[in-house]
Formats: structure tokens, sequence, C-alpha cells
């Protein structure tokens, strides 16, 4: 979302520039103006209409390819992105949200080395560019470059250090890549206090505590996650593997039940719950929970 705001506001100084600079508004400009409008109701075929009249009325008016191109984008048309944003850049190379633009559309389309290199042209136009280090960081990353991935999160913390998923994305490599689970436990942290109600940070800074073996914390950090998403199977699931690991196997039963209820077929909470029964001495709950997760495939 952060992304298409900035694009929509880059656009409509591109288009004040234009207006301004000639004093009167073209054919073409007019349809430009009316893509606009349809953009901004996010009317994005209309838009799309629009900005094709405006490049049938002017086949060199590079603003115009970007707004279709930002429509496509707003409709996950990564091809049409990808050949307006080269149109973009073809009419002018100078703009680094052009190549930002076209890099994350390489992005979703999983062209990660395509990806790569456009978001570091835009960094090299604009060094001070959060969004394309950021994507560059989650590209390397999907490649499995996490050194890389890494620093790229890092300078994109260091330009604007309040954007919460860059967070996330750090310590997620940091937590199960890297295992350094104190670096990815700060990382998530800092997450929840840009973000307090993000039941995702909570949820993953306690598996890093269950890692560290830190149970009491995880289940603190999972009865948040519950009181923000009741339907989250997975918070109970590990709520209860965490209290199995306390021997508050009562609880780790509760918390199990409630799992497989939420879903059926939640084979794990099936096993842990074998576990609990067993340490209970409920033999029998235990050999039928074990076959019902060994039924949905747990080996």
């Amino acid at each position: 979302m952060r992304y298409r705001r900035t694009v929509t506001m880059v656009i409509c100084v591109m288009l004040a520039a234009v207006i301004l600079t000639l004093g009167c508004v073209s054919p073409a400009e007019q349809q430009l103006v009316k893509g606009n409008s349809f953009r901004d109701l996010e009317q994005w075929d209309e838009a799309i209409a629009a900005y094709s009249k405006a490049i049938e009325l002017d086949p060199n008016l590079a603003i115009a390819y970007a707004g279709r191109g930002f429509a496509y984008y707003s409709k996950d048309d990564y091809d049409n992105v990808i050949a307006d944003y080269t149109k973009v850049i073809e009419l002018d190379p100078t703009k680094s949200l052009s190549y930002g633009i076209r890099g994350k559309a390489y992005y979703e389309k999983g062209d990660y080395d395509k990806a790569i290199a456009d978001l570091t042209k835009a960094v090299a136009i604009d060094p001070k560019y959060a969004d394309a280090y950021y994507w560059r960081g989650e590209a390397y990353d999907k490649k499995g470059d996490y050194d890389k991935a890494i620093a790229d999160f890092t300078k994109t913390i260091e330009i604007d250090p309040n954007l919460e998923a860059v967070y996330v994305s750090r310590g997620i490599t940091y937590n199960f890549i890297k295992r350094d689970f104190d670096k990815a436990i700060a990382d998530f942290t800092k997450a929840i206090d840009l973000d307090p109600p993000n039941d995702f940070a909570y949820e993953l800074r306690c598996t890093a505590y269950i890692m560290k073996g830190d149970y009491d914390k995880a289940i603190a950090d999972l009865t948040k996650t519950i009181e923000l998403d009741p339907e989250s199977g997975h918070a109970y699931q590990a709520r209860g593997y965490a209290y199995n690991k306390k021997g508050d196997y009562d609880k780790a039963i509760a918390d199990l039940t409630k799992a497989i209820e939420i879903n059926p077929e939640y084979a794990v909470a099936y096993q842990y719950r074998g576990d609990a029964y067993d340490k209970k001495g409920e033999k029998d709950k235990a050999e039928a929970d074990w076959a019902k997760a060994k039924e949905l495939g747990v080996k």
C-alpha cells in the first residue's frame, strides 16, 4: 500500500508539472487528467482506457504510460506493467521510480535476477530509495542470498526506520535461516512497537522464544496473538506445544483441541495432543490421536 501511494503521488506531481509548464491542456493531457481521476477512484479499467487514449493521441507521453502501468499494477497484470514501464524508461531513463516499479513487477513474476537488476539501477539513481532496497532484499532472499538480503533490509531501515514490514522480513531471515534468535526477537519486537495489532509479528516472535526454550514468553506472545486473531489455529497449536514443554498437559490439551476445532485437518495438533495424553497416562486417547496424525501425513 505504501508503495502504491508513493507511485500515485509521483504521478500527480509529474502531471501538475506538465500542466504548469504548458499553460494549457492538449487533448492527450485531457485524457491523462481523466485517467488520473479514474485512478483516484480505483476504477482501473476506466483509467487504463483513458491512459490508452492519451497514448494514442501522443505516443511519447511518458506519464501516460506510467499511469497506465500503475493501473495494471493495481490489477496484478505484471506483464503489462513491465511493458509500460519499459516504454517509460525508453522515453525517460532518469527516473528511479520507473526502474523500481518494473523491478517490483519482475519480483512478483518470480524473475528475481531481472528484479535485482532494475532495483539496483533504481538505487544507483536514488541512493535514498528505501522501497527499492527493501524489494531487492526480498529478491535476494528468494534466491537464497541471505547475507545480501539482510544487508538490503538493514539499508532500508537506515533510510526509513519506521517500515514495520522490513523488520519482519529481516527477523524471519535471522530466525529461520541464520538462527540468530536474539536478533530475530529484537526485529519482531520493533515491528510490534510500530504496529501493535500485528498478530503475525507476535506469532513470529513466539517461534524465536520457543527455539530459545523461553516458553513463558512464547505463551505470552501466543496469548496476544489469539486475542488479536481468535481463529488462529496455528496460535492455539503453538501455545499447546509450549504448554506441553512446560509440563502443563491439561492446558496443552485444551489448546490443541481448540486448534483441531478450527482446523480438523491439523495433523501436528493431533500429534502434540497425543503426546500430552501420553504424558497424562491416557494411552488410548494418545494412540487415537497419533493414528489420526499419521493418517493426515505425520511420519
